[in-house]
């Protein structure tokens, strides 16, 4: 591949989107764009329980698909029966029916455990069918008025001409996902790269869930759909336009960066106090 100038993933337009969006001379955003920054230092957060917790459904869902092969070393998945997980959880008196079994899958990352409801992970994978290829590292070049950017990315699920985002949130409403730039990045790619002939459709599949309470241990959810129909060169004037703008905040901010990697460098340099 012939040297690029910049290295750009989705989730730095999503949040670059945000900045856009933002009320100019708030704090908000303000807020935001100390965000943005520190996602282009790739500035470590530390562990976030609703993060990661997401991270966790994601990775049983590529589990299951796999036939019980987990992708990601941080992440420890195991399947089991609620009640022998938690021995006192079903406590009943003498002469009464006992609560049925609850199968489940627990996963623990960055100390955290999380029990979810075994048939709704396996109804969400259902979702993909045999053929899903998961976490598929889509890469693909851009010209822009800056030079030439890679746009590089894991697609959570590709099932033949049709890519999807699983995406656990507290609520939805449909469109939410109408600004996120993986509907684009990805698409275009994968046919970009000549990985994919062509692609029919990008499909964000919201996930609500509730549960991994004290009163209700076990994580269940709802899932919703929000579908995209892809159109290749659309995309490629999206890109470019939104690309044209966010590297033009990256120019501007260059002082501020440490990072290699998005101006085309493969490591982070490290900071230093002169």
């Amino acid at each position: 591949m012939a040297k690029v100038d910049y290295k750009i993933y989705p989730s730095l337009l999503d949040k670059y989107q945000r900045l856009l969006d933002a009320e100019p001379g708030t704090d908000e955003e303000e807020k935001i764009e100390r965000e943005l920054l520190d996602a282009v230092n790739r500035v470590e957060q530390g562990p976030k329980v609703y993060a990661d917790r997401g991270t966790c459904f994601n990775e049983i869902v590529d589990y299951i698909l796999s036939g019980g092969e987990s992708g990601r070393k941080d992440v420890e998945i195991s399947r089991g029966v609620w009640s022998t997980l938690c021995e006192n959880s079903w406590e009943f008196e003498p002469g009464e029916e006992p609560l049925r079994q609850r199968e489940v899958y627990v996963a623990r990352m960055n100390g955290f455990e999380f029990t979810f409801d075994a048939e709704f992970c396996e109804s969400v994978a259902r979702e993909f069918g045999p053929y899903a290829v998961p976490q598929y590292l889509c890469k693909g070049t851009i010209d822009t008025e800056w030079g030439k950017v890679e746009l590089y990315g894991y697609a959570d699920e590709i099932v033949l001409d049709k890519v999807y985002d699983l995406k656990t949130t507290t609520s939805y409403q449909f469109g939410k996902y109408e600004r996120g730039w993986q509907r684009l990045v990805y698409p275009y790619c994968l046919v970009e790269s000549g990985d994919v002939p062509q692609i029919a459709s990008f499909t964000y599949l919201p996930i609500v869930l509730y549960g991994g309470t004290a009163d209700e241990p076990v994580i269940n959810g709802r899932m919703y759909r929000e579908e995209y129909t892809y159109d290749h060169a659309y995309a490629q004037d999206r890109l470019r336009g939104m690309l044209g703008s966010f590297i033009g905040w990256l120019e501007a901010n260059r002082a501020n960066i440490v990072d290699e990697k998005v101006f085309g460098g493969e490591k982070k340099v490290k900071q230093t106090n002169d």
